[in-house]
């Protein structure tokens, strides 16, 4: 991977030196040194608050890439040019970068594995990085005569990193590339799409109008999520 230099806010030190510069010898000029003062921290508030919310940046430029192959098409590299271009802290320069490594995205917001994970806590724009993750869905379609159908799918990530587009119940909406179901093609995977996963195991049940019951359990069967919430 090649090395880069992280992009890094300068601090707001002019805080000290518009103060020393508020030594006045009239009522008017003070007065009118303070009006200064206030207009310029209320500016330097309102750039504060937009550096340190990066998650809408993050998944507007997620969304913006649907559709497209972003980088080289590795799912880590989507996350990182979403950030890159948002201004936050690389992963390299928050924890390891190896290639199969176990990549740090910003402040750690929650860790959810089958035992349990606050799915309640993720958001938008947050950065979920994915080991030895997997899930099935049995769904189950029972007639009012009392006939029945059984389906089951199963997916896994053993190394894998995507963008939270959405929470919804026990449901995570994904943004992510270089990730498909067998039998797609290597350049259909690295292509930016949605996808959705579950933060817990868990089962609905729901009667048609025909009388025909539809159960669906949902498992979380095995692996780790660590979500982070990127910042600059």
């Amino acid at each position: 991977m090649r090395s880069k230099r992280a992009f890094l806010p300068s601090s707001p030190d002019g805080f000290d030196r518009l103060e020393d510069r508020m030594v006045l010898s009239h009522a008017a000029a003070l007065s009118h040194g303070v009006v200064a003062l206030t207009a310029d921290l209320h500016a330097k508030t309102a750039m504060v608050t937009v550096k340190s919310d990066l998650n809408s940046q993050v998944l507007a430029y997620a969304k913006r890439a649907l559709g497209t192959k972003v980088g080289d098409g590795e799912c880590a590299t989507l996350a990182d040019e979403a950030v890159r271009t948002a201004g936050g802290k690389r992963f390299y320069n928050l924890g390891p970068s190896g290639k199969d490594a176990d990549y740090v995205w910003g402040r750690k917001v929650t860790t959810l594995t089958t035992s349990g994970g606050s799915i309640s806590s993720i958001k938008a724009g947050d950065i979920i990085q994915f080991r030895n993750v997997s899930f099935s869905m049995q769904q189950k379609v029972t007639k009012r005569d009392g006939s029945y159908r059984t389906t089951t799918s199963t997916s896994s990530y053993g190394h894998h990193t995507a963008v939270v587009s959405g929470i919804s119940g026990n449901f995570i909406n994904l943004l992510q590339q270089n990730v498909g179901s067998q039998g797609k093609s290597a350049d259909a995977k690295k292509i930016v799409q949605n996808g959705q996963i579950w933060g817990k195991s868990f089962s609905t049940t729901s009667t048609a109008s025909d009388k025909t019951v539809t159960a669906t359990t949902f498992t979380f069967k095995a692996g780790t999520m660590w979500v982070y919430r990127p910042y600059s």
